[in-house]
């Protein structure tokens, strides 16, 4: 049952200083119980005198809300929260200036069965696309709207470009013109959490994943790509806004697949720069990257389509002997079990617009895997060896097939294997100690019917 609201509150507010009374965005997480999270939030704006702004309920019970020093403070003692985390920035994580023009996309040839020279069909489920939104309108792209955070509304559409380029790298049409994506023709499903600069907050990717999960069971999504990033402290599934929505999205059988990030640092010691850490903290941990839950991608230069470093090199950069000096990488033992490289140099893909452009960075390595993870969760229509799947083993079958070759161990900076198609079952065993519940009920279904 809920307290009477504190009159003494109110008298505390208006003796504070100037200083303590200054007001930061903040998410507070609600302790889970039987009470509606409309309800709960209802009672603490009039019990603490503030006004909530995004209320989450699927991937995690809370709101955000402008709050000064004391209403945090009263917040962390009142027994109906279970934390209050300040919102910090999150970025797109294609920060490498493109250098030069392909007519082809040999990434997504390097990934795929060319020992058959196999080419895909669209992937049963369809793959959410956190980022800037999607150009719904592109002709070469298979696109529906989810969730627009940023204006909170139901149209993301893409104003700067960055998850239009995502989106076709996964699933540009195989229709003869344009480029074709690792899974052409499957269905994008756009949340726009970032703006026009690509930038964005905690809160708004947040409300992204929320979104995500509310939407899953209707548009048939198997799997999330993140291509973007921040910087944290040590988090767990628990008392992390964005680890908590992701953990219950691994639950659900939504296999997350983010970035590795581009600052050519340990995923689990970036140092604070270009605002990558919170204040105060001299490195940090680059974030979703390195949550165990999630399939983290790191970036590697392909030019031709096939081992060996034989194609031009591509902004100087040359494939097979090693990755690149942009992408971060693992060196603990808990990073690298969940991680894996793909093509991410020079990779051209859908724009904006209903054009196309070059790209680089961890952002483009990042939907060649989620486009895989999609294609072993069913292909045209079928099931594929994912779909029975937990999402740890979706995680430990992805680093199992992929080729090891000249991306793991290299002057003890661990890129991981690099990931390919392979349509063998591969035995994989769940996490002897895993995160969280495992669900055998992976989410691998057909969506409903959509325009092609």
């Amino acid at each position: 049952m809920r307290r009477f609201p504190l009159v003494a509150t109110l008298l505390v507010v208006l003796l504070a200083s100037p200083a303590a009374a200054r007001a930061s965005d903040q998410i507070v997480v609600l302790q889970d119980d039987t009470t509606p999270v409309a309800a709960e939030t209802a009672a603490l704006e009039q019990e603490h005198d503030f006004d909530a702004d995004q209320r989450y309920d699927d991937v995690l019970r809370g709101f955000t809300a402008d709050l000064t020093r004391e209403q945090i403070a009263d917040l962390e003692r009142d027994p109906a929260v279970e934390a209050v985390v300040a919102d910090r920035p999150v970025r797109a994580a294609a920060a490498v200036p493109a250098t030069s023009w392909l007519s082809v996309q040999p990434g997504v040839r390097r990934v795929g069965s060319l020992a058959t020279g196999q080419v895909h069909e669209a992937a049963t489920g369809a793959v959410a696309v956190v980022d800037t939104g999607v150009d719904l309108d592109h002709p070469d792209l298979n696109a529906v709207s989810g969730w627009d955070c940023i204006s909170n509304d139901p149209v993301a559409d893409d104003g700067n470009g960055h998850g239009t380029h995502v989106a076709g790298v996964i699933g540009a049409r195989n229709n003869g013109f344009g480029v074709s994506g690792v899974a052409p023709g499957t269905r994008i499903v756009a949340f726009r959490v970032l703006d026009n600069s690509g930038s964005g907050t905690l809160s708004s990717v947040v409300c992204g994943l929320e979104k995500v999960r509310e939407l899953a069971p209707t548009l048939g999504i198997t799997v999330v790509n993140l291509s973007l990033g921040g910087g944290a402290s040590d988090s767990t599934c628990t008392n992390d806004p964005e680890h908590q929505a992701l953990c219950k999205l691994a639950q659900a059988g939504i296999v997350p697949v983010v970035a590795a990030g581009n600052e050519g640092d340990d995923v689990a010691a970036v140092p604070s720069d270009d605002d990558t850490c919170p204040a105060g903290m001299a490195t940090c941990r680059a974030t979703p990257a390195v949550y165990p839950e999630v399939l983290t991608v790191a970036a590697m230069t392909e030019t031709d389509g096939l081992p060996g470093a034989l194609g031009s090199t591509c902004g100087g950069l040359r494939d097979g002997a090693a990755a690149t000096s942009y992408s971060n990488f693992a060196t603990r033992d808990a990073d690298r079990a969940h991680l894996v490289a793909a093509p991410g140099t020079c990779i051209r893909s859908t724009w904006k617009g209903g054009v196309y452009t070059t790209q680089s960075g961890t952002s483009m390595a990042t939907p060649h895997v989620a486009a895989l993870v999609a294609l072993c969760d069913g292909e045209a229509g079928a099931a594929g060896p994912c779909a029975a799947l937990s999402t740890p083993q979706v995680i430990q079958r992805m680093r199992l097939v992929g080729d090891a070759a000249g991306f793991t161990g290299i002057d003890g900076r661990d890129y991981g294997p690099l990931a390919r198609f392979s349509d063998a079952v591969v035995n994989v065993d769940a996490p002897t100690t895993p995160t969280f519940e495992q669900n055998a009920d992976h989410v691998g279904t057909a969506p409903p019917a959509a325009p092609a």
